[in-house]
């Protein structure tokens, strides 16, 4: 069962790298990253990140617009745990490209 924990409201002017990663070293839980191309909970793709060790990461090149970014807690236990470590890359693709 996966609870939402929070959720982040990006607009991109221009077409961006999005790099974030959320960490935790507990076993029981992991945290799930997924974004989504629309502010609307039902709207638009919905991007899950990939899971490395422990770390969940989401890195791609987004297009000017809106998205949503939420943080998502898949417990396989009774013991919950909120401690996650969020880190977070926004670079402007014109600056990579050069």
């Amino acid at each position: 069962m996966a609870t939402e924990m929070n959720t982040y409201y990006f607009r991109f002017n221009e077409t961006q790298r999005f790099y974030f990663e959320l960490g935790s070293n507990f076993i029981a839980n992991h945290g799930v990253l997924s974004l989504r191309t629309s502010y609307a909970a039902n709207e638009g793709i919905t991007y899950t990140g990939k899971q490395i060790g422990n770390l969940n990461i989401i890195d791609m090149d987004v297009s000017p617009g809106d998205y949503a970014l939420t943080i998502h807690q898949h417990a396989d236990s009774q013991n919950y745990c909120g401690m996650y470590s969020l880190r977070g890359i926004l670079n402007l693709y014109s600056t990579e490209a050069q």
